[in-house]
């Protein structure tokens, strides 16, 4: 926690809740930030913990997941610069039911609860913020369980090529095959013997462990319905 504070207020630009903020408070906010860095692999929280903070990815990627009773990893999201974890802690006391694991050396912003939840009372354009975007994620969920519980294997990985390619052809993962497959709701088997299908048609191009090149884009368009 060495570097200058003022060096991180990207953060806030960044991040929808607060991006909109008039100047003053996002000055306030500014003063909240303490700035945490992690080394890749190194957990930032864990299933049990107090959730007493909210956390900016200002630079990096953080995986958040959950372990099953047989010790099976499910990812829930990857999240990258200018997103955020804990708002839970924002709204309840209770600890937390998930693990948030870093997927290469971040840098965070860490916002105590407690001081934000001061800050909002006093500013509700920061809690109708905070309250847009958690309802944005939500109908993002709703619609991961849409695809992961009722669409076959080879539309869940069309689409989610589709969306990690945007416009272009190429998709440079940024995970692990293993934490696409879990986000998928697939074993990692399953997702490598399709891409293997796949790449046999000529549909696609693997190079690496997570470079993609999309060959035929109609296909994999035709497949997700888009």
């Amino acid at each position: 926690m060495s570097k200058p504070k003022k060096a991180y207020e990207s953060c806030l630009a960044k991040v929808p809740i607060f991006k909109n903020l008039s100047a003053e408070e996002q000055s306030e906010i500014v003063d909240l930030i303490k700035v945490l860095k992690v080394k890749k692999g190194e957990f930032i929280y864990s299933a049990g913990d107090s959730k007493n903070a909210l956390y900016v990815v200002h630079e990096g990627k953080v995986k958040v997941s959950r372990v099953n009773k047989e010790g099976n990893e499910q990812v829930i999201r990857v999240l990258s610069s200018g997103e955020f974890m804990g708002e839970r802690s924002l709204f309840s006391n209770e600890e937390a039911n998930d693990y948030a694991t870093s997927v290469e050396d971040c840098h965070l912003c860490v916002i105590s609860a407690a001081a934000l939840k001061e800050h909002m009372l006093k500013h509700p354009n920061t809690m109708f913020s905070v309250m847009k975007e958690l309802s944005g994620r939500l109908e993002k969920a709703e619609a991961l369980i849409e695809e992961t519980n009722l669409l076959p294997v080879d539309e869940r990985i069309a689409t989610s090529l589709i969306n990690l390619s945007g416009k272009d052809d190429i998709v440079v993962l940024p995970y692990s095959k293993g934490d696409w497959s879990s986000l998928l709701g697939m074993k990692q088997e399953t997702l490598s013997r399709k891409l293997r299908y796949f790449k046999e048609k000529g549909y696609l191009r693997l190079k690496g462990q997570r470079t993609i090149y999309i060959l035929n884009r109609p296909y994999f368009e035709k497949l997700s319905n888009q």
